[in-house]
């Protein structure tokens, strides 16, 4: 059996302080980039669900969401303020 002496502790020691220092700040920058990237879908949903509560039918139909021609009133209604809302989360 070998013997390790203090100064392979501390050299071990050393070497897993750094390797725990680059971890932390990796995690910070996935932490700002994960932020950005949930305030940018909080937008999109907002975009959305103002978008299906402030238009009629016709109009979400004529921009492209044809299945709106097909769901009722309501329904469209529903969909935008879970959107609007969901923004909240």
């Amino acid at each position: 059996m070998q013997m390790v002496d203090h100064y392979d502790l501390e050299v071990i020691e050393c070497h897993f302080r750094s390797k725990l220092e680059v971890i932390v700040k990796e995690w910070g920058r996935l932490d700002v980039f994960l932020w950005i990237v949930s305030g940018l879908l909080a937008l999109i949903f907002l975009a959305a669900g103002v978008m299906k509560l402030s238009r009629t039918r016709q109009q979400l139909a004529d921009s492209g969401l044809g299945w709106t021609t097909e769901a009722g009133d309501g329904a469209v209604r529903l969909i935008g303020a879970a959107e609007r809302y969901g923004r909240i989360r």
